[in-house]
């Protein structure tokens, strides 16, 4: 019993390095291909948008320009959220009409 609680302590200890190491490993290899990509191709940063049924890819920045602002997306909404919004109250919201149709 004293054998496989040291094994199993052993192998927690052994995950959790290995998560962590993964974790911090991904973060330095996230950034270098980033300078790199800035580097080499200079690429944008793109905002998908919905206007009247159409998804339009705009430019926002450079990427480099986001990387150095810090320009991230906001908190991801949830159902929840949208619900406790003032605008979904009753009789507030409308379903919007569908521009194809």
């Amino acid at each position: 019993a004293t054998v496989l609680m040291v094994l199993y302590c052993a192998t927690a200890v052994g995950m959790t390095f290995q998560w962590g190491y993964t974790w911090w490993h991904g973060k330095s290899v996230r950034k270098q291909f980033e300078a790199q990509a800035i580097d080499k191709l200079n690429p944008q940063s793109y905002d998908l948008t919905r206007n009247r049924g159409r998804i339009q890819l705009n430019v926002r920045c450079t990427m480099a320009e986001r990387l150095s602002s810090e320009i991230a997306p906001g908190k991801n909404l949830t159902f929840k959220d949208l619900d406790n919004l003032p605008s979904a109250r009753e009789g507030v919201l409308k379903n919007p009409q569908n521009p194809l149709d």
